[in-house]
This record gives structure tokens, sequence and C-alpha cells, in this order.
């Protein structure tokens, strides 16, 4: 691939990572893909303009706190923000109209580009945005999966997935959690699967799934929750509470 040029001031507090960055590569089929963002400790704010893909880990070790990701991306590695500890916030760019936005300081990803495009996933929480946090949109909608490594190594302790009028069936990836400081998880929202390691290395001792309306009308066949191997790996799991207050301890 042809290899782009980008050049920065160590005097500039802001940078904005263009697809003309020694930083990024154009593939044959014109993409162009961040691959390392500069991780400068003179830099405190991040924009994205240009590129539309955003390797694995092109942000570790990264010093800024703040995140502007262009509407031009459109390809988000399941690791792109791996390693990124000093991130706090997403920021919305001006439009917010790309697969990608921020609502909230959180990234999320959408069906489309429109305006009337609806909320599909969790695509990245920042790693040093702490509190209790609870999954939902401004606009009263639930995404429906958390993606691959979403909060890995993230800070909040505790995660809540709420009712809504429209029941969503939740799937939580592989690793979505990996290495988090969560100590609770509590839906009330069906949850179909809880994939491979998802709550690997956490510090999760509570996983709460709540019964309800929502789980009374997609959970007709009393189907329960599916779990993929090594789900709480290494974690400190004690009590897992299916719906309806049937729960099981954890050993």
């Amino acid at each position: 691939p042809k290899v782009q040029y980008f050049v920065n001031s160590h005097n500039n507090t802001n940078v904005a990572v263009s697809g003309r960055g020694n930083n990024c590569i154009r593939t044959a089929d014109k993409k162009t893909i961040l691959l390392v963002a500069p991780n400068s400790p003179y830099i405190n704010n991040g924009s994205m303009e240009g590129a539309e893909a955003i390797g694995p880990y092109a942000f570790e070790y990264c010093q800024f706190t703040t995140l502007k990701i262009s509407d031009s991306v459109t390809d988000i590695d399941k690791n792109a923000f791996s390693g990124f500890s000093k991130l706090e916030s997403f920021e919305a760019t001006s439009t917010n109209r790309g697969i990608y936005r921020a609502e909230n300081g959180v990234l999320y990803k959408y069906s489309g580009t429109t305006s009337d495009a609806t909320v599909e996933a969790l695509a990245s929480f920042p790693d040093a945005k702490t509190g209790p946090f609870t999954l939902k949109m401004k606009d009263g909608s639930v995404p429906s999966t958390i993606l691959p490594y979403a909060c890995d190594d993230c800070k909040f302790n505790s995660f809540d997935i709420p009712s809504v009028s429209s029941a969503a069936c939740m799937t939580i990836k592989e690793k979505a959690f990996y290495n988090a400081s969560i100590t609770e998880f509590k839906s009330s929202l069906p949850i179909w699967y809880v994939e491979t390691a998802a709550f690997e290395n956490t510090k999760i001792t509570a996983f709460i799934a709540q019964g309800g309306s929502a789980w009374d009308k997609l959970d007709t066949n009393g189907r329960q929750i599916n779990f993929g191997k090594n789900a709480f790996l290494n974690s400190t799991i004690k009590k897992v509470q299916f719906p309806y207050g049937k729960t099981k301890d954890v050993a």
C-alpha cells in the first residue's frame, strides 16, 4: 500500500489525524486506515478527518483524553482502542451522522448515516470514564449488542440495561468486558447470548437478569440465557440471577 505523510507540531495541544498522515496507509481499494495515532504527552484532544477505518491498537498508549471520530469512519477494529487508558470521552462531530456516533462520551455503532438510522451496538466505552453506567440513548432506545472489547479495561463499577417499550434481545460479544472494574451487571431486557470470555478477568460479583414484560414477550418457550465458554473466566463472580428470581450461586 501507499504510505501517506503527516506532520504535527509538539507545540499543538490538539491533533487532527488526517488521511495524509504517516500513521495511515491507503489500501488497494482506496480505503484510508489509521494504524498508529500520535501519543505525544503535549496533545490533549484528538480528532480524525479523512480516515475511513481504524486498525488494531491504533490508540495504544495515547495520552489525550478526548477523541472525535470522523463521520468518514466506517470500520473500527475490535482492538482499536485497547490500551487507550487515558481516554475519558468520545466527542460527537458537528453533524454526528456517521456509522459511529458519540453520545454522553460513549461511542455507538448505527445502522447507517441518515438521520433516521437506528443504534445497533455499544462500540466503545472510554477506559477512564468512571461511575455507574446505564445503557440507554437520549431517544429512549437501547442497542441490542455490546461489541467485542467494547468495555475492556473500563473503570465503571456497575452496568445497567433498563427496560424499554420496544423489547430488544441483548447479545454480549466475546471479551466485551475483559479486564473491566465492573462489579455488577443488571439487565431488564432479555439476553440471548453471553459469548466466550465476555467477563474474563473482571471484578464482577453479580450478573442479574431481571424478569418482566420484555421477557414475557420474547422468552415464551422458557429459554434461558446462553453462556459461551469461559464467560466468567478468572472473574470474582458469586451469583448469577436468571429471570423471575431464579438464582444460582457460583462457587
